[in-house]
C-alpha cells in the first residue's frame, strides 16, 4: 500500500458524501457509482463486462459529482475512473477475492478497527486526507470489526481485462 503525498479536505468531502446519502440509495445497501459513461448514472455499479461485453472500466469517466466538488477534484487529479462510494456495515467483510491491477482508497469514515487484508496482513487505511493506492492483482479482503459503518472512495487506477 502506498499513501499519495496530497492531502484532500476531508470535511467537505464528509459533507459531499452526506449530501449523496440523503439524495441516493445506496446499490446492495453498499455502494454507490461515482463516475459513469454519461456522468448521470448512480446506480450500474456491476463490473462494466458484466453489463454489456463491449464496455470496460474506462468507460466510466465522468464524475456524476458536480464540477466544484472535492470528490470531483479528486477523481480527476488522480485519473481514476469507475470510482465507487463504498459502505461495509459494522461486523461484515467482503469475500477473499482478487482484482486485476491498482485501486484508490481514500478512507471517508473508519476506525482503527476496520481492516484491508492484503498478503495476509492487516491494514489499517486511516481517514487522514490522504488516498492510498492499494494493488488488487494478489487475493485480498476488507473487514469491518467496528460498531460503525466504514465508507470508502474507490477507484481504479488500470482497466480490468
Amino acid at each position: 500500500m502506498i499513501k499519495i503525498n496530497v492531502k484532500y479536505n476531508l470535511k467537505k468531502i464528509k459533507e459531499e458524501v452526506n449530501i449523496l446519502l440523503d439524495k441516493h440509495q445506496l446499490v446492495n445497501n453498499q455502494q454507490l457509482l461515482l463516475q459513469s459513461i454519461e456522468g448521470n448514472d448512480w446506480y450500474s455499479i456491476k463490473a462494466p463486462y458484466k453489463i454489456r461485453n463491449d464496455l470496460r472500466e474506462n468507460d466510466y469517466m465522468k464524475p456524476n459529482t458536480p464540477g466544484d466538488w472535492e470528490i470531483t477534484k479528486l477523481i480527476k487529479d488522480t485519473g481514476i475512473c469507475r470510482t465507487r462510494l463504498m459502505k461495509l456495515k459494522p461486523k461484515e467483510c467482503y469475500s477473499w477475492h482478487h482484482d486485476v491491477g491498482d485501486r484508490l482508497h481514500l478512507a471517508v469514515w473508519t476506525s482503527e478497527k476496520c481492516f484491508f487484508i492484503e498478503d495476509k496482513k492487516l491494514v489499517n487505511i486511516p481517514a487522514d486526507g490522504h488516498p492510498y493506492i492499494v494493488n488488487v492483482d494478489n487475493y485480498h479482503t476488507a473487514m469491518n470489526c467496528s460498531e460503525n459503518d466504514r465508507y470508502h472512495i474507490v477507484g481504479v487506477f488500470r482497466e480490468q481485462l
